[in-house]
């Protein structure tokens, strides 16, 4: 993970900046190594960004997404790749500019700090009642419909999950789909508190509504599964869940949606 620390050099209004940040940091990975650029917009490496954060804290707010930027404060933006040539690439480009223009607003970057994370590490105990909390406007692909779902089905959000570990870990044998079915039946919804966001446009185009808030999960052993076999699906369904702090979960996770944090209860 590759935290920038940025200065607002500007007052101003900055709208939902993760598909600017994207662009941006793409135009700098091309200005320094274009091949590499030219792998991740393929798909032969991935990258997902946040948009510009104020906080650490889990915060999060409903309606608009604008924030408001004070000449003079601090921000910070992180970014996920499996490039392992990225954090040089970045630390060249801020070496020749030290500055990200997004929404018209510049800002100077102060910072870079790297922590590789080592994916088979991120295990931990597995819990049976977690919270999960929605920190940018999230969403969820439906099949054939214009729309996206807005609630947070345990079903859609490890399907996601599934499938993005899938994509940085292509020898994996988690199969989307089937943890997608053993998730919708053994997980319930126990309790949420969700509100919308304004429409924002997603990557390829679409305007979209998501949402944002908490969901409280149960895990249940349904008897389409052995209680050894939940046990294992738990303590995956553990690993997906941390690794989704990291990169996201839902339509535009790449560009900074669905943003999560998660909790045990």
């Amino acid at each position: 993970m590759i935290k920038l620390s940025l200065i607002s050099m500007a007052d101003g209004l900055l709208p939902f900046s993760g598909v600017g940040v994207r662009s941006a940091i793409l135009k700098a990975i091309s200005s320094v190594e274009p091949f590499v650029a030219r792998s991740i917009r393929s798909g032969a490496f991935h990258i997902h960004v946040t948009s510009i954060l104020e906080t650490e804290s889990i915060d999060y707010r409903c309606g608009s997404q604008d924030i408001n930027v004070t000449r003079g404060s601090p921000y910070h933006i992180k970014i996920i790749s499996n490039s392992k040539k990225l954090p040089q690439i970045l630390r060249s480009w801020i070496f020749r500019n030290p500055r990200l223009s997004l929404g018209g607003i510049t800002f100077d970057i102060s910072d870079m700090r790297v922590n590789e994370v080592d994916l088979s590490e991120i295990q931990e105990e597995a819990h049976k009642n977690f919270r999960i909390y929605f920190l940018s406007p999230t969403c969820f692909h439906k099949a054939q419909s214009p729309y996206c779902s807005l609630f947070p089905a345990a079903g859609f959000i490890f399907q996601s999950l599934a499938s993005n570990w899938r994509k940085f870990n292509p020898d994996s044998d988690i199969n989307p789909r089937q943890f997608r079915r053993w998730a919708q039946l053994s997980f319930a919804e126990t309790g949420y508190e969700l509100c919308t966001s304004k429409p924002l446009r997603l990557p390829d185009g679409r305007n979209t509504v998501g949402f944002l808030g908490w969901t409280n999960y149960k895990h249940v052993l349904h008897p389409g599964w052995a209680e050894s076999d939940h046990e294992k699906m738990l303590k995956t369904a553990w690993l997906l869940l941390r690794f989704g702090e990291y990169i996201g979960v839902g339509l535009g996770n790449a560009v900074g949606f669905g943003r999560i944090k998660v909790e045990p209860k």
